[in-house]
């Protein structure tokens, strides 16, 4: 059972899957997609927990982020070194629920959870466990979603309730 499937950035020959079966694993397209005898496990979770969501940075195929169910952080992966996360980041004070990487930057990324915060982090200097970020947003309720414009970079949309707000980032 499969809950988001996404191709990489730049039309890399290489997919990936977040599955309840609790790993991420990266599979070449050039190898049949239901054999997974050609599949690397690229991280496992704590404890047996399901892997929520993915997302692959844009600007660097090298690195995607993924979110755990029900977890109050984000883990960062580099595809060169499978199971071992590059970081953790940690400021979010309940369950994080979307992220999105920033369209013009490979170091940035943008986090939304249950504890009503959108929360921009800088990677450009990376240590292993990341507790502060760039900016913070605090929403009138749970963020559930988010996008980063593709076209206009410094806006980003984020969902709570029934609501839509459109944010412009300033730094």
């Amino acid at each position: 059972f499969f809950l988001m499937i996404r191709r990489p950035p730049r039309s890399t020959q290489s997919r990936s899957s977040a599955a309840s079966d609790v790993y991420k694993r990266q599979v070449s397209t050039q190898s049949t997609w239901g054999n997974l005898e050609h599949s690397t496990v690229l991280y496992e979770t704590e404890n047996s927990i399901p892997l929520l969501r993915l997302a692959w940075n844009k600007q660097d195929p090298n690195y995607l982020a993924v979110i755990a169910m029900d977890q109050t952080y984000v883990t960062l992966l580099d595809i060169r070194h499978p199971l071992s996360p590059v970081a953790k980041l940690s400021n979010h004070r309940d369950s994080v629920n979307s992220l999105a990487w920033a369209p013009q930057s490979s170091c940035h990324l943008c986090t939304v959870g249950d504890d009503c915060q959108a929360l921009i982090w800088d990677l450009s200097e990376l240590k292993f466990e990341l507790t502060e970020p760039l900016l913070e947003y605090k929403a009138e309720a749970e963020l559930t979603n988010l996008s980063w414009s593709q076209l206009q970079h410094d806006w980003l949309a984020i969902c709570y309730n029934k609501n839509l707000q459109i944010l412009k980032v300033q730094s």
